[in-house]
């Protein structure tokens, strides 16, 4: 059975997790229209680690996710799958140019795992 994890770490996570995949590293906006939540893995969710995970990806001409690589992980090997399956269900607008759908590589997104949620901004 998976640890029940507060609806406000979901949420916190994947509204980081949405903010940060809209900006692609090549320049090109990205308007991300899907993706699912990211599960914290209960390990390290019961063992109070955080972390983060960047990942390398290119969004296809259909607007999904390919070609994934876990590019810096802080622990490293702790939340790599967990943030590789979240990025795997984003889907984007298609991008397009001069009216044709195109590729975007070299996109970068940064995953965050917290288990604080917003108590950083509880005094803002």
């Amino acid at each position: 059975m998976m640890p029940r994890i507060p609806a406000s770490t979901k949420i916190s996570l994947l509204i980081f997790c949405l903010a940060l995949a809209g900006g692609a590293s090549s320049g090109r906006s990205l308007e991300l229209v899907s993706g699912t939540a990211v599960i914290y893995p209960p390990q390290a969710q019961a063992d109070g680690v955080e972390g983060y995970v960047v990942v390398r990806y290119d969004v296809d001409a259909e607007g999904r996710v390919v070609n994934m690589q876990v590019v810096e992980a802080q622990p490293a090997g702790v939340f790599d799958a967990a943030a590789l399956e979240t990025v795997a269900s984003w889907r984007f607008r298609p991008a397009g140019r001069n009216s044709q759908p195109s590729v975007i590589e070299g996109v970068e997104s940064r995953v965050e795992f917290s288990l604080r949620s917003g108590d950083a901004y509880r005094n803002y």
